[in-house]
């Protein structure tokens, strides 16, 4: 009976880091202190990828916030505790679990105490680009009550990011002189998982057969015949981020 038990642990525990570790995008955010998760806030964490060791009791955490109006990447390291739950140092201490996990999104849930003592309760959700689904978003609802936290305190992290993001590429394109190293940069980390691997495995993000259906016919052939001449050069780098604005809003 020991044996069995220790075996199902260990199976849970592999089946749990397969399920945590890999590239990840923060889908919303919820907390009972909502100016912590305000954009802007020392708590909006724009996460990027999660990676475990063996047993998942170390996990090492990328992300990205906005402090001073810079988007800048930095990395965290948390450590499971006897309870089960995670621990870290960034901004105050904060230990926290995750409550649900699919290979397509996580949802985590915490508590951070800054340097004034100030506790807040969070909730964050991990997924792979795409915004909540309804049985996602009232799942989201429930663990937000059962922390006392305000339906009207859940942030939709993604479409902000997206927004201000885009704006971004918007202003850098629309320059006579377009900076490519800093358009580069704003692209890694700042916009998806799809973009840190390069200008064309974005644009393949809305050329896909089950993306492309979402967006006008006129703008996708566009998209194609741009990549298809030239994927690499200056004026189809530029111009295809400044297309995909118009895709998306």
């Amino acid at each position: 009976m020991v044996t069995f038990l220790l075996l199902t642990l260990a199976f849970d525990l592999t089946h749990a880091q397969a399920e945590l570790e890999g590239k990840w995008i923060t889908i919303a955010g919820a907390a009972d202190n909502v100016d912590k998760i305000e954009e802007g806030g020392p708590l909006r964490f724009y996460f990027r990828e999660l990676t475990c060791n063996e047993e998942c009791s170390q996990m090492e955490i990328i992300l990205y916030v906005n402090a001073n109006n810079q988007c800048s990447q930095t990395k965290i390291t948390a450590y499971r505790q006897e309870d089960g739950n995670y621990r870290s140092q960034f901004e105050g201490d904060n230990v926290f679990k995750p409550l649900f996990a699919t290979e397509d999104i996580i949802f985590f849930a915490g508590e951070n105490v800054d340097r004034a003592s100030r506790k807040t309760k969070l909730i964050f959700v991990l997924g792979k680009g795409q915004p909540l689904t309804p049985e996602q978003h009232e799942r989201l609802e429930t663990y937000a009550e059962e922390r006392s936290i305000p339906p009207e305190n859940i942030r939709d992290v993604l479409a902000t990011e997206i927004k201000e993001r885009t704006a971004e590429l918007h202003k850098l394109c629309s320059s006579a002189d377009v900076d490519m190293i800093h358009l580069k940069l704003k692209m890694q980390g700042c916009i998806s998982v799809q973009v840190n691997v390069g200008s064309l495995a974005y644009a393949k993000a809305f050329l896909n057969e089950s993306q492309a259906t979402e967006y006008p016919p006129k703008k996708v052939n566009e998209l194609k015949d741009m990549f298809r001449e030239d994927s690499e050069g200056k004026e189809a780098f530029c111009s295809s981020y400044c297309l995909h604005i118009t895709l998306t809003f």
